[in-house]
């Protein structure tokens, strides 16, 4: 069975066994999925190949590691929430907060948004809520005008 797929603005987005998964050329597996793609690999054989030496991480849905890469539904997850996910996950801290942030990001179509908002998350240390929310706040002047 063909592929359905698209190559834009550095992604490579595919539906794979019923699942929609990115892979941005970043990824260490981009080259070996546009070779699968050229040589006309069905959607359970390329599905198949990304995650045959995959690793469930134990308390976390969805969330698969892979040769050091942390993946959730098939798109990679950026380092600085798979660096939470871990840290919290040896603390034995629940990840439901970091797992529904994960779900509300990707909503976000602007792929500068989403790298945006995870270095600002990196560099602020802001809190997630349970239901993937962050809890930012904003200085202001007495009058209420920004700093």
């Amino acid at each position: 069975m063909s592929v359905n797929f698209i190559y834009s603005g550095g992604d490579l987005v595919m539906m794979l066994c019923g699942n929609s998964v990115t892979i941005t050329e970043d990824d260490d597996r981009f080259m070996d999925v546009v070779g699968y793609l050229r040589d006309g690999l069905g959607e359970a054989d390329i599905y198949n190949a990304l995650y045959e030496e995959t690793e469930e991480v134990e308390g976390v849905e969805d969330v698969v590691e892979e040769k050091g890469d942390m993946y959730m539904n098939g798109d990679k997850v950026h380092k600085t929430i798979a660096a939470r996910i871990t840290a919290q996950l040896a603390l034995g801290l629940p990840t439901v907060n970091l797992e529904n942030f994960l779900h509300n990001i990707k909503q976000n179509p602007s792929f500068t948004s989403r790298e945006e908002a995870y270095d600002f998350l990196d560099n602020k240390g802001l809190p997630i809520t349970e239901d993937g929310y962050v809890l930012a706040y904003k200085a202001v002047n007495e009058d209420f005008t920004g700093k």
